[in-house]
Formats: structure tokens, sequence, C-alpha cells
């Protein structure tokens, strides 16, 4: 038994970016953390639709917060994405089912998408200090880390 899981995930997560070259399907290449990134940045839309929309807050007016939040969420769900994958493809390997680690992709990217969404929009509703950047920050901080923990939770593993 594993006492500390955090310090184990982050040795995995360095070791399958530091496996640039020829992956194994139990094992995240850089290609896969780039294509996760990407889709990550692009997801971040929908927080900045809703800071525009609902919070009113102007992309001009702010373009450094814009910037950093996009970042920050992106980060937490480029990271949610590669545990997903790997929980599901190590429960699909108990399960004696194909473990391939792409075939977990889409589930992994369609459920920390739906985490962190849902979870952005609560917190969107419950987080209003009167600060608005810190109050929108703190929306995608803790929606990331809520994401990033969920994902990360591993009951069998």
């Amino acid at each position: 038994g594993s006492n500390n899981p955090t310090t184990h995930q982050m040795a995995d997560v360095v070791a399958s970016l530091a496996k640039v070259t020829g992956s194994q399907s139990t094992e995240l290449s850089m290609g896969h953390w780039i294509k996760f990134g990407v889709i990550a940045l692009i997801i971040q839309a929908i927080p900045c639709f809703f800071f525009t929309y609902i919070r009113e807050m102007n992309l001009f007016d702010f373009p450094l917060f814009y910037l950093g939040a996009i970042v920050v969420g992106a980060a937490f769900l480029t990271y949610s994405y590669g545990e997903t994958a790997r929980v599901h493809a190590k429960k699909q390997r108990m399960q004696k089912i194909s473990g391939d680690l792409e075939k977990s992709f889409p589930y992994a990217i369609f459920y920390a998408n739906l985490i962190y969404l849902v979870s952005f929009m609560v917190l969107l509703k419950l987080i209003s200090f009167n600060h608005l950047i810190l109050n929108s920050g703190a929306c995608v901080l803790f929606a990331g880390l809520l994401t990033s923990m969920v994902c990360s939770y591993n009951p069998t593993a």
C-alpha cells in the first residue's frame, strides 16, 4: 500500500512527461499531454463566456486576469484528463477488459470537463466577494482544484 499518493501521482506525471518518444498503451506520451492541453484551453472559453456575460467583465479591462484564469484552469484540466484516463484504464485492466489508455481518453475528457464546468457554475453562484477579480479567479481555482482531486481519486487502485 502507498502511504503518500500525491508524490506518486506527481512522479507518475513527471515520468509520463519524460516519455516523449515511444509510448506504450499504458503510458501517457508528450503528444497526449499536448492534445489534452489544447482541448483544456478550448474548454476555457466557457468560463470566459460566463465572466463576460454573467459577471459582466470586459476582456479588455482585465486581459491579465483572463489570461491567468485560462492558463490555471487549463492546467488543472489537463492534469485531470491524464489522471482520469489512468484511473479508468487501471479499472478496465482489473476487470480484464482492454486496458488501453487511449481508449479511456474520450471518457476522461468528458468526465473531467463535466466535473470542472458543473463545479465552476456552482462556485460562480456561491462565491461573491466584493472584489470581482478575486472572486472570479477563486471560481476557476477551486473548480480546477476540485476537478483534479475528484479525477485522481481512485478507491480501487
